[in-house]
């Protein structure tokens, strides 16, 4: 049985970095793979952020493009605890959840899991 794979977008700050790496270490600890593309992830997680407009713009942006290319998308950080704003512009978002860190972000619990093993996961940094 192949490992879950999890594609990973991170935006905005360097505390977004850092809680990228943090979310990016546990699910690793975990037992999940990162793909090398949204078509390999069985599950795209995108750390957000929300401190400015154009920033807003630029995660509901990513948001998209992932969801387009994938379709199962979890939605973190600071635009993550807006799941309103988020559900407007992308009803189909799986899952929006403010983090702070690994331990809260894990906390949204089952849909952090794939739905599939077939997998490869990718990492994409943009800041």
């Amino acid at each position: 049985m192949k490992s879950p794979k999890v594609g990973f977008v991170s935006l905005g700050c360097p505390k977004a970095l850092v809680d990228s790496e943090r979310i990016l270490t546990q699910l690793k600890t975990e037992g999940y793979e990162v793909a090398q593309d949204y078509d390999g992830a069985d599950l795209v997680v995108v750390n957000t952020c929300g401190f400015i407009e154009s920033a807003v713009q630029e995660s509901l942006d990513a948001i998209g493009e992932a969801i387009s290319e994938n379709g199962k998308v979890i939605v973190t950080g600071c635009l993550g605890k807006d799941e309103a704003k988020i559900r407007d512009m992308h009803p189909s978002v799986l899952k929006g959840h403010r983090c702070g860190g690994l331990s809260r972000c894990h906390g949204c619990g089952a849909s952090l899991r794939p739905t599939t093993t077939e997998t490869q996961s990718f990492c994409r940094s943009r800041s």
